[in-house]
């Protein structure tokens, strides 16, 4: 998730956005190691998938203020794929339409919240 601080120099949507570039990156090392579940998989679609989960771990902690959230949620995204098999990462279409969805509900999850905090 963004830096509080990013975030109020840069906005929800910039500051959620480098970050998911930023995590995708950090990751690229998976991609050359035997066994791990990245191994030999398309990093285009992995960052295009992670770019959307950067959004939703930035809208859980900026609606609800908890990292321990954040955590959990990374958790089961992380142990899905592992647990059910399924290749989000080689499919162009599917990261896209996840990643999108992702950003756009978080989007509106935090106009929401702002509009609430307006109104107290």
């Amino acid at each position: 998730m963004p830096d509080p601080e990013m975030d109020k120099k840069l906005g929800f949507l910039i500051s959620a956005f480098m970050t998911g570039i930023i995590w995708a990156i950090w990751h690229l090392p998976l991609f050359f190691i035997p066994g791990v579940h990245q191994y030999g998989k398309n990093f285009l679609g992995f960052t295009i998938t992670v770019i959307g989960l950067s959004f939703a771990l930035a809208t859980i902690r900026k609606v609800t203020g908890s990292i321990w959230l954040c955590v959990l949620f990374h958790m089961i995204v992380n142990a899905v794929p592992e647990s059910i098999r399924y290749d989000i990462y080689n499919s162009y279409i599917a990261s896209t339409i996840t990643t999108i969805v992702m950003i756009i509900v978080s989007l509106i999850a935090v106009s929401i919240f702002k509009k609430g905090l307006n109104q107290n």
